[in-house]
């Protein structure tokens, strides 16, 4: 027998299948215990002496000692205690303080009292022991034994209560009578450095004149450093800044106009009081300084009529750097006032200016749909705040819309043609904005024809239902309208559902010749496609009766067609195929098996041919039954009673047959694996080693890709 030495090898798989054994280690030892207790006391002992012991010492145990304070902030109790009865603020009781964080911090209170005395030695001991617990306690104690410290005459004092407050409490009075004294009493210069820290501590009036003073400084280190400083600022320094800016502004020197204008911008709308100010240096006969009034207007008076009026102004300016100021403006313009504008007098007699203002609007839209894209409904239930914000979105575009939709029927062209080009960016899009560029399908102007059909191909699929409004009009005698017409179309058809395109326009194949046939494969084989042309009845008669007539002209050209892989026909033509199985002709028969798959118009008939022909009494040649396997092997769910029939078939064939057919499919036919093992004691030696690859297949070939 042949298949012995497989079949020994088999049962002694199933018998001994591969184990894994973990490599046994050796146990490790136990962890000696030690009880919590004994370890606070000993943590409490390495407190005790981290507070009083040397450098060295104080390096070993502070790690002890510091888990220790963390676990149990009274272990810091002797040391409190030791400073206030007058002990020394040395190394020890720093460190400890330092390493215990926020575990110090019932102990804030009693170390901002070593200093209530106010002498000196007695405030230096305060701060410098507050420096480790202040950012930890912040309460009014704290910042008051800190306030001390900022005037103490030590250096590395002031230092060290300036910084812990500017982090506590950085607007406290303090800080600022301490920066008034320094700045202003003292005359200290104003740097970048002091820059930084004032804009932390915030203005008072007092600081307030002393920045806008040093903004018209000669001196270019302390102007800048006012700028930087004034930068850094917002809305909270509005009520004493923007009084002392605007003083200036109208007292001042000339030169120091410039920044004192970009002053504004940061404070934001709490400097609104500015605008009547701001709104004539847009006029200015300084080109910078219209920049700058149109930068700070924008900041400060966002969606107001009189930013909308300087805007306007700007956009007619003779310099660039003005105009792009005003375009960047008009993106806090509010609808109503954009408006108000393109209806004014001077813009009703200026399409260029009315088409500039329309399509700086258009320029908002989008919002909504951004927000409503990316804030799902459910996420804004749970937050008023994006709620808000989109609900205003909305409003805002409903009333871009109406000013867009208003300057489609413009009698500029220009001014409609800048309204419909940016329609697409609406959310929606509203039924009112289709039905607008549907009217401007018609509009005597080309390039207000080919905006509407540029629009409507970018909308896509949402602009469906002016399918048939589109093609009507297309039909253009402009050139680049008709064009944008017939793009716009195709991506709307593009945009059809396949199911709809195939209830309208339902495939109807036209019957071909072998020539005719040949041709086509040839050149879809020659453009390097794979899509072939499908099949029909008439078609597969013609193929067929060239392929059983040897003699016949066209036989060459009907063998070389039957090597292809036709897959699309019709119902009728699978019934051909399904006939052609029985033919007497193998390659005939050949053809239609490996045609009929599981994506068949009538994939159930055709798999119920297919196994019927494999079955016993049927295919006897080798290359067909390879067809008709490989066929079979793509139909999923798998037919098992009827591959359970084929491998208990009488006939020798049949059964090789259905055990090639599981090794074909493959894992997916593992439950069939009882079945394979009995064939592998078949009496026919070509059933047997059939069975053999087929459980090579399905078992020790899925065993050793799982393993791996």
């Amino acid at each position: 027998m042949a298949c012995r030495p497989v079949r020994r090898f088999v049962l002694s798989f199933l018998l001994c299948a591969p184990t894994l054994h973990a490599q046994s280690a050796a146990p490790a030892p136990a962890a000696a215990k030690v009880d919590a207790a004994a370890i606070r006391r000993a943590c409490a002992a390495c407190a005790k002496i981290a507070a009083t012991a040397d450098e060295d010492v104080r390096s070993a145990l502070l790690g002890a000692a510091a888990a220790g304070v963390r676990a149990d902030p009274g272990l810091l109790e002797p040391v409190i205690a030791a400073l206030e009865a007058g002990a020394p603020l040395d190394d020890g009781a720093i460190a400890l303080l330092s390493a215990a964080g926020p575990a110090a911090r019932p102990f804030a209170a009693r170390l901002a009292a070593l200093g209530r005395s106010g002498k000196p030695e007695a405030v230096a001991r305060s701060v410098l022991a507050l420096r480790p617990v202040a950012l930890y306690a912040r309460d009014p104690a704290v910042v008051e034994a800190l306030a001390r410290g900022i005037d103490h005459p030590d250096a590395l004092v002031r230092q060290a209560a300036v910084e812990l407050l500017i982090e506590i409490a950085p607007e406290s009075p303090a800080l600022r009578r301490h920066w008034f004294e320094r700045l202003v009493t003292r005359g200290e210069e104003l740097g970048l450095a002091e820059a930084g820290q004032l804009a932390r501590v915030g203005l008072d009036a007092d600081l307030a004149r002393f920045v806008v003073a040093r903004l018209c400084s000669d001196s270019r280190i302390e102007s800048n450093a006012a700028a930087a400083l004034v930068k850094r600022l917002d809305g909270r320094a509005a009520p004493v800044l923007a009084p002392a800016l605007l003083d200036a502004l109208r007292n001042g020197v000339p030169e120091a106009r410039l920044r004192l204008v970009e002053a504004f911008a940061p404070l934001g709308p709490a400097a609104a009081a500015a605008v009547p100010e701001l709104v004539p240096l847009v006029s200015d006969p300084e080109p910078e300084l219209r920049v700058a009034a149109l930068h700070a207007l924008t900041a400060i008076a966002p969606r107001t009529e009189e930013l909308a009026t300087a805007a306007v102004r700007g956009l007619r300016d003779g310099d660039e750097n003005v105009r792009l100021a005003a375009v960047s403006a008009f993106g806090d313009v509010a609808p109503e006032h954009m408006t108000l504008f393109v209806q004014v007098t001077e813009a009703k007699g200026d399409a260029e200016l009315r088409a500039q203002l329309v399509t700086m609007a258009a320029q908002q839209l989008g919002t909504a749909q951004l927000l409503a894209d990316s804030d799902p409904f459910d996420a804004d239930a749970r937050d008023a705040d994006l709620k808000m914000r989109r609900d205003d979105a909305f409003a805002r575009e409903g009333k871009l819309l109406d000013l867009l939709l208003a300057a489609a029927h413009d009698p500029a062209p220009e001014v409609r043609t800048a309204a419909l080009e940016r329609l697409s960016a609406a959310a929606g899009p509203p039924p009112r904005v289709l039905d607008a560029l549907a009217a401007a399908f018609a509009d005597g102007d080309p390039a207000v024809r080919k905006a509407a059909a540029s629009a409507v191909h970018e909308i896509g699929e949402p602009a469906l239902p002016l399918l048939e409004r589109l093609a009507a009009a297309l039909d253009d005698p402009d050139h680049d309208a008709q064009l944008a017409k017939g793009e716009a179309l195709a991506a709307l058809f593009g945009a059809l559902p396949v199911e709809a395109l195939v209830a309208a326009l339902p495939s109807r194949p036209a019957d071909l010749s072998v020539a005719e046939l040949a041709a086509q494969v040839d050149r879809e084989h020659a453009d390097g496609g794979t899509e072939l042309p499908p099949l029909t009845a008439a078609t597969v008669a013609a193929l067929f009766d060239a392929l059983s007539r040897p003699a016949d002209p066209r036989h060459a050209v009907a063998l070389a067609l039957a090597r292809e892989e036709f897959d699309r026909f019709d119902r009728a033509a699978e019934a051909a195929l399904v006939a052609a199985l029985a033919h007497p002709d193998r390659e005939i028969r050949g053809a239609a098996a490996s045609w009929l798959d599981s994506d068949s118009p009538d994939a159930a008939a055709a798999q119920q041919a297919l196994l019927k022909r494999l079955g016993d009494g049927g295919e006897t040649d080798e290359e067909v039954a390879a067809a008709l396997i490989e066929s079979l092997a793509s139909f999923r769910p798998l037919p098992v009673a009827a591959i359970e029939a084929l491998l208990d078939g009488r006939d020798v064939r049949t059964r090789r047959a259905g055990l090639a057919l599981l090794t074909a499919i493959g894992a997916d036919a593992r439950a069939l694996v009882p079945k394979v093992i009995a064939r592998l004691s078949d009496a026919d030696a070509a059933v047997r080693e059939e069975a053999c690859r087929a459980f090579f297949v399905l078992v020790v070939q899925r065993w050793g890709a799982t393993r791996d």
